[in-house]
């Protein structure tokens, strides 16, 4: 299994490629005010205006949220590849918003990955951030990122040298 600072650095390298960044805090397209790379001013406390250490922040949540998701069997049974795109969509959602997502988590458990790739097709995330939405789906029906990841030979390379 992928140690946990590499699970975590192959999952901020998807984040940081499909997120860019800003260093002041604007509005995103669903209108949550929002700085650094992505991250959901409205989802988790942020006091700034500004942010200097936007990276470790990213970090900080990957983990918090990944220590979080290994009480639940159907995150902790699953290869590194895939278990990248359930942090990238506990950043992207909030770990509570991922969470609501019953019938694809249920798919999930049941390593039914076309099924979860159809339920997360069918939520609004995946109309709000099309191509990340498409890579991720990409990923979980796969196991891996053929077409869309810019950085695949980075993060299979990480993932490769983790023993995953």
């Amino acid at each position: 299994m992928l140690c946990l600072s590499k699970l975590i650095l192959a999952a901020s390298f998807l984040i940081v490629d499909s997120e860019g960044f800003s260093p002041s805090i604007y509005t995103d397209k669903t209108g949550h005010p929002t700085i650094g790379y992505g991250y959901n001013v409205s989802v988790y406390s942020y006091e700034s205006k500004r942010i200097t250490k936007a990276y470790g922040l990213l970090t900080d949540i990957l983990k918090e949220n990944h220590k979080a998701l290994l009480s639940y069997g159907w995150y902790k049974n699953l290869d590194a590849m895939r278990r990248i795109i359930i942090l990238d969509l506990s950043y992207n959602l909030g770990l509570s918003g991922l969470l609501k997502f019953k019938q694809f988590i249920k798919a999930i458990e049941d390593k039914n990955y076309a099924l979860a790739v159809e339920r997360l097709q069918k939520s609004p995330y995946s109309n709000q951030v099309r191509k990340k939405a498409s890579r991720n789906m990409e990923i979980l029906k796969l196991g891996g990122c053929e077409k869309h990841c810019k950085k695949k030979y980075t993060i299979e390379k990480v993932i490769k040298e983790g023993g995953a």
